[in-house]
């Protein structure tokens, strides 16, 4: 478990909730939303801040509800919010086994992670008094009593081909989940291009009463704020940016690979780890410089600087480059079905790069970064509008 850092609050126990409360965050007649993110890396948690601070600045009081990597990064964002610690099923990758196995593998802790959440969303809902639910990627927590919306770009989940004559029951049962919800915000495009193809946009097989649910939201990024019009002055300019997440062992893993390609190359380097769990540490290994992370002013400008990016194929990380106007070599987690779609749709429109973990030829990669079209984006929907429709 993380304990939480707050220089303005403390932590304490509310119906067995662990729970940081902040002067700031007191009753005072706001409107309450719970915005939860899944903890599966920090991707769902960095696409909700945005949202936290639009709803915050005007005038809801948000609660969010999280764990591990997820509860780090939204502490650190935002010190004086209300935090609730809501654990799900842990998912370790293997080194030998491909992703989808894993999580096929972890499906009776995922369902039954499924059921506690939803369990607790119930009481949280009572205990604070909560008027409206945004959750993101995390199933259970909804409520029958509470306009509950989520956040989810699969609405199609791809499966490997072994696993394709289990296609009907799964999204039956998938579909069953998502139906529990009023609202699906899509962050995609509802015409072509679209960042995340047909994992965003369903089959005639999906039924016509959850079709009715959804809402394409456009890319949904933390540097969308207007903060981040301008980059943020920097000392060092670094040519090549690698920005690492996802579950372990497989982050660590691309990482060594990384740094063993990228050693002694005529480039000066930046990893950023995606550890925000971990103390804040600086490491330099020649050309290349190691960062446990930063935040996001410095990250939105190195980014933003950098002549070739590095990353996994997280649809995260995917918006905020897409947001940002950059590209990047996306190399997928082995064996997640969802990023190898993705890194390889992105790819056939010459908007990314996509190679695999195994195969990883960088020079070659950087001269294809140097042809590549960047992806059209557009404006997307007012959520806070959505919200106060409901409210």
């Amino acid at each position: 478990m993380i304990v939480p850092e707050s220089v303005n609050g403390k932590s304490k126990k509310i119906h067995n909730f662990e729970v940081v409360m902040n002067e700031a965050s007191t009753p005072n007649g706001k409107p309450r939303i719970l915005v939860s993110p899944l903890d599966w890396g920090i991707g769902h948690a960095s696409r909700s801040i945005l949202l936290i601070k639009q709803l915050t600045q005007a005038g809801y009081e948000v609660i969010a509800a999280t764990d591990g990597a997820s509860y780090a990064l939204l502490r650190s964002s935002f010190p004086a919010m209300k935090m609730i610690r809501l654990p799900f099923c842990r998912v370790r990758y293997s080194r030998h086994l491909p992703a989808i196995w894993k999580i096929f593998l972890s499906l009776p802790c995922i369902l039954r992670s499924i059921r506690e959440e939803h369990n607790k969303t119930a009481a949280i809902v009572e205990e604070f008094a909560i008027d409206l639910i945004v959750s993101d990627s995390r199933y259970g927590v909804y409520h029958p009593a509470v306009p509950s919306f989520l956040i989810i770009h699969q609405l199609q989940p791809r499966l490997p081909r072994r696993f394709s004559f289990l296609a009907s029951f799964l999204f039956r049962f998938y579909h069953r989940r998502l139906l529990k919800f009023n609202r699906l915000w899509v962050p995609d495009f509802a015409d072509d291009p679209t960042l995340a193809g047909s994992l965003s946009h369903p089959s005639a097989t999906m039924p016509g009463s959850l079709k009715e649910k959804i809402l394409y939201t456009g890319v949904l990024s933390r540097f969308m704020d207007p903060e981040y019009n301008s980059a943020y002055p920097v000392r060092k300019i670094f040519t090549v940016v690698v920005v690492l997440s996802g579950p372990e062992p497989q982050r660590s893993i691309l990482e060594k690979i990384l740094v063993r390609k990228l050693r002694k190359k005529p480039w000066q380097v930046l990893f950023i780890r995606g550890i925000p769990w971990k103390k804040q540490s600086q490491t330099v290994h020649g050309n290349i410089q190691l960062v446990s992370h930063l935040p996001p002013n410095l990250f939105y400008t190195y980014l933003k600087k950098a002549e070739f990016i590095i990353s996994r194929a997280g649809y995260s990380t995917i918006m905020d480059l897409a947001a940002i106007g950059k590209s990047a070599l996306l190399i997928p987690t082995p064996g997640q079905t969802e990023q190898e779609y993705l890194a390889d749709h992105l790819a056939a429109g010459n908007y990314f790069v996509s190679m695999s973990q195994n195969d990883i030829r960088i020079q070659e990669a950087f001269e294809k970064l140097k042809k590549i079209r960047l992806f059209p984006m557009r404006e997307g929907k007012n959520l806070l509008e959505e919200i106060k429709g409901e409210i």
